[in-house]
């Protein structure tokens, strides 16, 4: 398992997570959630018709990563 890939496993089945580490880490940190995201190909697969975008709120020490899932429009040959 990779470092950062729990955090993205409670994403996925609670919606949101958070994590205590050094201010200095902060970019880091994220930076490696949205790769875990988009690593996951089963996750985007499976949520097809949905879009869902991985937002984060820093507060001191701490980081509060939330998940939304948003409905996608497609428009097909037959809208235009």
């Amino acid at each position: 398992m990779r470092k950062y890939q729990p955090i993205w496993i409670k994403l996925k089945k609670v919606g949101s997570a958070s994590i205590a580490a050094h201010p200095l880490l902060h970019a880091r940190i994220i930076k490696a959630v949205v790769k875990e995201k988009w690593l996951d190909e089963g996750f985007k697969l499976e949520s097809l018709p949905y879009h869902h975008v991985l937002s984060h709120h820093k507060e001191g020490a701490k980081i509060t990563f939330t998940l939304t899932k948003f409905l996608t429009s497609s428009i097909g040959v037959a809208d235009v």
